[in-house]
């Protein structure tokens, strides 16, 4: 799902199903510290607390070599239009016709990734105001993501065409 403009989508997947049929998806989280571009950066978070022009001046500043890379990345998940929460998600869904029948957040509960020595769990642990600064610095723009956004990696879902 991270590759496609959600409307559209929903809208195609109304399309295909009959009435009560069912979608169900598991989705790559846009807001875990290491999504499925696999970016990094020299703080936590970095791609989900700096929008895409902050990114591209972060990274031609410090590492200009990966810079093209990076924005390739970026714009890959949904075709940098979107980040979008769950709540976002089941709104985009309803919209097309689709009803929520359950979801579930995938919470590790390691204090290490491989991707990353800054999961959720391990900022926590350490100081709190790790985690809060970096909510603090996503609502600078996006005001709707929420502290269990940043510990979630994976999202299970499953819709009904109504």
């Amino acid at each position: 799902m991270e590759y496609f403009n959600l409307k559209d989508l929903f809208s195609k997947i109304y399309s295909l199903l009959s009435k009560g049929g069912l979608f169900c998806f598991l989705v790559n989280y846009w807001w875990w510290p290491v999504n499925s571009t696999g970016i990094v950066g020299d703080f936590p978070y970095v791609c989900q607390r700096l929008t895409s022009d902050d990114l591209r001046r972060y990274f031609q500043e410090h590492y200009p070599e990966k810079t093209e890379d990076i924005m390739e990345r970026y714009e890959y998940y949904h075709r940098g239009k979107q980040q979008p929460t769950l709540n976002n998600i089941i709104k985009i869904a309803f919209d097309s016709g689709l009803q929520i029948v359950g979801t579930r957040r995938m919470i590790p509960q390691e204090n290490t990734h491989p991707k990353t020595p800054f999961t959720p769990k391990f900022m926590m642990s350490l100081d709190n105001s790790l985690i809060f600064d970096t909510l603090e610095d996503i609502h600078q723009f996006k005001r709707d993501v929420q502290l269990i956004d940043l510990h979630t990696a994976f999202i299970l879902g499953v819709f009904q065409k109504l």
